[in-house]
């Protein structure tokens, strides 16, 4: 054949491919990648019926959830049904009231149909006009035609008046748009062309966020091993963050974002002592309304996978900030575990989890189902497979032997179903038969050590954790091993006359490492062999460290120096945000009649500088003292009796509550917790002066 007969014959093939709009194969690309939704679209129809009982269909929920895609086939559905169907992106619409009505009065007016016929009109990003809510209900929705069903998709929970209105609680229904079921999930990467061997991974990171399984798609195809995680994927770090961190309206608002990602359940009084701002409620309604926080008795829990993204990215970019937080929940927390009850224990474990040296010995989740209870018949025949599955069959007989012989400090861990799945078990010491106490290598090493090293006075107690396990058939659980040892460490403040703990533990890296941390030092001399695996005890003397003071220890290690115990007590130079929120601490603890020893500020080179080479007088009374002269000094102040006097009776000479210490000031409470604001952060610019000048290494 000829060139020219070649070429005729191409110009013919070209011919033959179907002519369409791009904009038509997104649409059809858009409708390939649509998957699950039943109940949605069930509900849309159903409002597409001529006498509806719903005709204005509210659908919220976080960014990425899939609001925009589910308009789009709702679009898609109703136009495949005959019907005019409009939508329109709210983020868009700009103006005030008459251009937003222009806009949308506009675009009704192009409604396919007759005027008789079943419209739909569809608004995106409805949280754009959240300050004309009011006004788009009650004059542009209720003068819109009968012949339109109506439905909002946003970010933010509608306000309550769509459900409270009598009239229009009848015809609106509110929809949270939750994750994919599993099947969808599975269908999405199906459609994505995600191999199988990568897709287990991927579900395990995205859940069933269509966002999430979208981005961690395109990772999956890049990791071999098929199981990507968020500290993989920056690009889906910064999108699932930014979604909701760029709606926030301040800084303020932000940093509310993060409290809420970073804790298990943020409830007002967190949030304040979080931002260091009594002062939140509008901050926690504005929280409230966001579609990836949900609300509960207990406060507002966020969506897992968004609030890793948050926690992920503020972890990253500001390292100081993120410690910060952290060690404003935890203070919060710890300071009224009394009041809270053990639930405290699993919000200090979950707000600790983000940090490093916990990362390194722990997994944390939110909830886990887990529950800590007595021993219940049927228990311990479970607790001793396990035990044995674990420590070995020397192990067993030990723990049958205790079981029978003092189960009264035996603690059982729980899922949700109330099976066994792990225990801490106490004994106490002096409540021990002897005889069968020296056979038991862990007890006998246990019981050598206090006599020789810390001997018990009269009404004093020693408790050995002896067992302190947690696993189910896929191996163990350190997880719950982790909730064991916290509702543990709170050992000292409820149980009369403890002296020594200590803990059996299988002496490897993690162990030891965790002793560092945590204060808990390795007992010398405790070491010994149990089926051939080595074990040590750690242990604490209540006595030397009251409980206030380790926790404070503890903290300091984990959260702001995430150095091990031992390192030393060389000044801390803070920042300025490290230092007002140390200043804080100190008064907390001034509040509540604690020691001022352990306490980060102590530790201060203004602290050191005046305590120079007298050991006279311990850091937290050198701190003491500055307290007490820098507050007097602020008599010169223009309000200074006032500023000295709420100083005075809230941290000086702590009044119980601070509506006596406003009465003992001569103010009313409006205007004590006022004054009370400005006088800390007088004294606190003060002390910041001091702290400056003492850190100047030229300074005399």
């Amino acid at each position: 054949m000829t060139a020219n007969g070649d070429g005729a014959a191409e110009r013919e093939k070209i011919s033959e491919i179907p002519v369409c709009r791009l904009g038509e194969t997104v649409e059809r690309e858009r409708a390939r990648h649509f998957v699950g939704r039943e109940a949605e679209l069930a509900l849309f129809e159903r409002m597409l019926s001529a006498s509806p009982p719903v005709r204005v269909l509210l659908l919220h929920g976080a960014g990425g959830m899939g609001k925009s895609a589910l308009l789009d086939a709702l679009q898609r559905r109703a136009r495949d049904l005959d019907f005019g169907a409009i939508q329109i992106d709210a983020g868009d619409l700009t103006g005030g009231r008459e251009a937003v009505e222009r806009a949308i009065r506009g675009a009704i007016d192009t409604a396919e149909g007759a005027p008789g016929d079943l419209a739909v009109l569809l608004i995106d990003n409805f949280e754009a006009l959240a300050q004309l809510e009011t006004w788009f209900r009650e004059h542009l929705l209720a003068d819109l035609p009968g012949r339109f069903r109506v439905v909002l998709a946003m970010r933010q929970q509608p306000a309550s008046q769509w459900q409270l209105d009598a009239g229009w609680s009848r015809l609106a229904r509110v929809h949270r748009l939750e994750g994919l079921e599993p099947e969808a999930a599975e269908s999405l990467l199906d459609r994505l062309g995600v191999p199988l061997p990568a897709r287990a991974g991927i579900h395990a990171l995205a859940g069933g966020h269509p966002l999430a399984l979208t981005l961690a798609a395109q990772l999956g195809h890049e990791v071999a091993s098929g199981q990507p995680a968020l500290a993989d994927s920056p690009q889906l770090v910064r999108e699932l963050s930014e979604r909701h961190l760029v709606h926030a309206p301040s800084e303020a608002a932000r940093d509310a974002l993060f409290a809420c990602a970073l804790t298990r359940r943020l409830s007002r009084p967190l949030l304040a002592a979080m931002l260091g701002n009594d002062d939140v409620e509008e901050l926690f309604e504005w929280l409230r309304r966001q579609s990836f926080a949900r609300e509960t008795l207990p406060g507002l829990i966020s969506h897992d996978l968004v609030g890793e993204a948050l926690c992920a990215r503020l972890e990253h970019r500001h390292p100081d900030h993120h410690r910060r937080l952290i060690r404003r929940g935890m203070r919060h927390l710890l300071d009224r575990a009394g009041e809270i009850g053990e639930s405290a224990i699993s919000d200090v474990l979950y707000l600790m989890r983000g940090l490093p040296a916990v990362r390194r010995i722990f997994v944390i989740g939110r909830d886990t189902g887990w529950h800590v209870d007595r021993l219940r018949d049927g228990d311990s025949p479970v607790l001793a497979d396990l035990t044995e599955r674990q420590w070995g069959r020397e192990a067993r007989h030990w723990f049958e032997t205790w079981v029978a012989a003092a189960p009264d400090w035996l603690a059982v861990l729980r899922n949700a179903d109330h099976r066994p799945l792990g225990m801490s078990f106490y004994l106490d010491l002096e409540a021990l038969d002897a005889e069968t106490a020296s056979r038991d290598p862990a007890v006998g090493a246990f019981r050598d050590h206090v006599e020789g090293h810390a001997p018990l006075r009269r009404g004093e107690r020693a408790m050995l954790a002896r067992f302190l396990l947690a696993g189910d058939e896929s191996g163990p659980l350190p997880a719950g091993v982790a909730q064991l040892q916290c509702r543990n460490a709170f050992m000292p403040v409820s149980v009369e006359g403890l002296a020594l703990t200590g803990s059996v533990r299988p002496d490897n890296e993690p162990n030891r490492t965790q002793a560092r941390y945590s204060g808990i030092r390795a007992l010398p001399g405790t070491e010994f062999s149990q089926d051939g695996q080595p074990f040590f005890i750690m242990g604490h003397d209540w006595r030397v460290a009251p409980f206030a003071e380790w926790i404070d220890g503890v903290m300091g290690r984990l959260v702001s120096l995430g150095e091990p115990a031992g390192r030393g007590d060389d000044a801390a130079v803070m920042t300025r945000e490290d230092f007002e929120d140390a200043v804080r601490d100190a008064l907390s603890a001034m509040s509540r009649r604690r020691s001022l020893d352990r306490v980060e500020l102590a530790r201060s080179p203004m602290v050191q500088r005046i305590s120079g080479a007298d050991t006279r007088q311990s850091p937290g009374d050198v701190l003491h003292a500055l307290f007490k002269r820098e507050i007097q000094a602020l008599s010169e102040h223009r309000r200074g009796r006032d500023l000295v006097a709420v100083l005075t009776h809230t941290y000086l000479e702590p009044a119980p509550k601070q509506r006596a210490a406003a009465h003992e000031a001569g103010l009313a409470y409006g205007t004590y917790r006022r004054r009370l604001r400005e006088a800390v952060a007088v004294l606190t610019e003060r002390l910041w002066n001091l702290e400056r000048a003492a850190s100047d290494p030229d300074a005399n």
